[in-house]
């Protein structure tokens, strides 16, 4: 009923015709520089305005609207400027100087920090957000835009359950974890634009929200060129030290070809101290643990892009690579009177390829390929001579192939109308072999245990979308999904989605959307292994985890571009997350995935930037939450539960010296106990502190940082329910300290030469 509700207030309206988008860069005549702060309005025939907005530092404005006759620039400094839009809009318009200045006048105006794109996706110009930030990396980036945070080190949007990202208008096939590695290699000076969309986009196969990061050499606005770079070595301490270095360069030769590689090299130690504390339970007087380990390893990533773009047509080529060419761990539970020691070496590697094309920005065609390769050796208790009867040792290996493509479309019609259709298909192949060599002491001989997996993903998808007028548009979509996994199961569901975007005024944006996605297992989750990490704990695989999908209705309010508002409700049938459980029967911690009967998040979000002065900015953030779940418990009865949760974020930037380029932040978070199952959390504080000095080239920077100064980012965990009865602390510690030191390498400049002003198209 609730979805039925959802659907009807959202296709209710009336048909206009196509919103049209207009760019130009503004010019002084005399000089020819750029024209900051320049107010440009679209107008109908009958005079009334249809949008503004205010041009940029570079002189440049975007603007988009529907039945738009003739647009009209004005300056406090020049002549105003009125250009008929019977034609295309020249590339450079040229503004004459006024002859009255007044002398001593000083002018002052805010650069807009966000444009609407296609009437409906808030895009934020990144160079104005982060002007006087501390902000190094596009992934640091990605914390402190409007409406998003940084909880347990992973970007969040909040009022969201996740978010799709996507590079440079393209989905990645590449899971979104290497995604996020990848922008920690790329300095936030090369980023352009951010545009977030809390609606769903069928052409990036986003299931809800979606964040689309814009290089700058990938700008449609201006063709650029040069050689633009930075190298960077990093220095963090986290009870040990870790060490990283690399560097991101760019080529582009102005007509269309680019090149981007990065690179990241890893060498340090990390450290792991866990502890959980049991009631008695099965035949056990009770599990007192204190896992002390220390993790050594060297790790490389690189990433390489070749773009051609011509005209209309785009064709690229990409590749990421992140090896690990042996990772070290040593483990032991201190609490023991007779510890034994967890030894495991191990290698990681993955490659990715992708080949796309693109026409126009509307027609997509793309391959990939993924190959995953993992290796581990460990033992448990070998150290020891004679081998104690507690010992074990076992091998594994994991080999996933991943083989895929994708076809996109979008057309606009007449009388405002548009249609996108695409389809996407995967098919993958995961091998997972384990060896026992020692089990209780006594050497094994028998044949490695092994099972192959193959599975085919599929969709298709087809959307409409009309804009019934300047201030509305509404968009719909139909996904077919498959799935198949081969002799095991197969299911099919179509999944709606629609939304709806009002301009209520200029800055004033009212969203409503109604969405569904299919949450799938790790294909690791499904396979029917046990794997011990000690004698007191093991993981379980489940073969019987299903799929489910999430339905969410959302209303989004965005005020003065800056201001958020979002009221969102998510219900998650068939809900799926790993949790830990005393199994008395082995007298044993256990780790397994399963599916719950439900969940349910409604929340409320509030962004809130504070007032802001010469030397500070900040943004409040306060996100509530009325969750509930249904969950069976082994062992116990099924729990209902429900529980509120309080989230609330202060992000600080100071400008400590504008001569020297000296900027701090500084940021606080504070989250109540939550839930998750039948655990508690306990309430979690954050304060991170950063200092950021730039030369007066903005070639070098150094940015000192301090984070979890408090130590209670990370949650202490408690159950309470039958003979589930435990505290767990994930980690002992999360206070972080690090150095980071920066170079950055020539410059972009462009190559779009200005076209000469046709004086008998102002019709003055």
């Amino acid at each position: 009923m609730r979805l039925g509700i959802w659907m009807a207030l959202l296709l209710c309206g009336a048909v206009v015709s196509q919103a049209q988008d207009y760019r130009s860069l503004l010019r002084d005549r005399s000089t020819g520089e750029a024209i900051d702060g320049a107010t440009v309005v679209l107008f109908a025939s009958d005079s009334t305005s249809v949008a503004v907005t205010l041009s940029d530092a570079a002189g440049g404005f975007t603007l988009s609207g529907t039945s738009a006759k003739w647009l009209q620039v004005t300056h406090l400094i020049y002549h105003t400027l009125r250009v008929e839009l019977d034609h295309d809009l020249p590339d450079t318009l040229y503004m004459e100087p006024k002859a009255e200045l007044l002398d001593e006048l000083v002018v002052k105006t805010e650069r807009p920090i966000m444009t609407l794109l296609d009437g409906s996706i808030p895009s934020y110009n990144i160079d104005v957000l982060f002007e006087n930030s501390p902000v190094t990396t596009a992934y640091e980036m990605l914390g402190r835009l409007p409406g998003m945070s940084i909880e347990g080190g992973v970007p969040v949007l909040v009022g969201t359950n996740g978010f799709t990202l996507v590079m440079n208008g393209k989905p990645s096939p590449m899971p979104q974890e290497q995604l996020m590695e990848m922008l920690k290699t790329i300095p936030v000076q090369m980023v352009a634009n951010v545009e977030i969309s809390y609606t769903p986009i069928a052409k990036y196969r986003a299931k809800g929200a979606s964040i689309n990061i814009v290089l700058k050499q990938q700008s449609k606005d201006k063709a650029l060129s040069g050689v633009v770079g930075q190298l960077y070595a990093t220095y963090t301490n986290n009870y040990f030290g870790e060490y990283r270095t690399g560097g991101n360069i760019t080529y582009s030769d102005g007509k269309g070809f680019s090149i981007t590689g990065n690179y990241k090299g890893y060498l340090g130690s990390s450290r792991t101290n866990m502890t959980f504390d049991t009631e008695p339970f099965g035949t056990t007087s009770g599990l007192h643990i204190n896992n002390v380990g220390k993790s050594t390893s060297t790790n490389h990533t690189a990433f390489l892009d070749l773009t051609y773009a011509k005209e209309k047509h785009n064709i690229s080529a990409s590749y990421y690579g992140d090896f690990s060419p042996k990772v070290r761990y040593q483990e032991r539970n201190e609490m023991d009177p007779d510890p034994m020691d967890r030894r495991q070496v191990a290698t990681y590697n993955t490659h990715h390829a992708t080949i796309e094309y693109s026409y126009d920005d509307r027609l997509m065609v793309g391959a990939f390929y993924t190959d995953y390769l993992e290796h581990k050796d460990i033992q448990y208790g070998l150290e020891r001579t004679p081998i104690s009867d507690r010992a074990f040792a076992f091998l594994t290996k994991q080999r996933s192939q991943v083989y895929g493509a994708h076809v996109d479309n979008s057309h606009k019609l007449s009388d405002g109308w548009g249609v996108e259709y695409g389809s996407k298909l995967s098919l993958s192949r995961t091998m997972n072999r384990q060896l026992h060599r020692v089990i209780q002491g006594s050497e094994q001989t028998g044949d490695p245990m092994e099972r192959i997996s193959k599975e085919l993903l599929a969709d298709a998808y087809v959307g409409v979308k009309k804009q019934f007028s300047p201030k509305l548009n509404m968009g719909m979509t139909l996904i077919g999904d498959y799935a198949k996994y081969y002799d095991h199961e197969e299911n099919f569901q179509v999944i709606p989605q629609a939304n709806l975007t009002y301009v209520v005024a200029p800055g004033k944006i009212v969203q409503a959307t109604l969405a569904a996605g299919k949450k799938y297992p790790r294909y690791f989750e499904r396979e029917p292994f046990v794997t011990r990490h000690s004698e007191y704990q093991q993981w379980q695989g489940n073969p019987d985890i299903r799929p489910y999908v999430s339905y969410k209705g959302q209303v989004v309010y965005i005020l003065k571009s800056r201001y958020i508002f979002i009221l969102a409700d998510t219900y998650d049938p068939r809900h799926f997350v790993q949790l830990m459980y005393l199994d008395p029967k082995i007298n044993q911690i256990v780790y397994k995935t399963w599916n719950w009967h439900y969940t349910n998040s409604l929340s409320a979000t509030s962004v809130l930037p504070l007032p802001q002065t010469s030397w500070w900015q900040g943004r409040l953030t306060i996100n509530g939450q009325y969750n509930s779940l249904k969950v069976d418990i082994p062992y116990e009865e099924t729990m209902e539960r429900h529980r509120l949760m309080l989230f609330v974020g202060l992000t600080n930037d100071f400008t400590i010296s504008k001569k020297n380029n000296l900027t701090a932040g500084l940021d606080l978070r504070y989250v109540t106990g939550g839930m998750q199952g039948y655990y508690n959390f306990s309430d979690m504080y954050m304060l991170d502190l950063k200092a950021k000095w730039m030369s007066a080239d903005k070639k070098w920077s150094i940015t000192a940082s301090a984070n979890d100064l408090l130590n209670r980012a990370i949650p202490r965990i408690h159950a309470d329910y039958g003979i589930h009865k435990f505290d767990f602390v994930p980690s002992h510690h999360g206070r972080t300290f690090s150095l980071d030191v920066r170079y950055t390498i020539g410059s972009f400049k462009s190559e779009k030469k200005p076209s000469q002003l046709k004086t008998d198209r102002f019709g003055m």
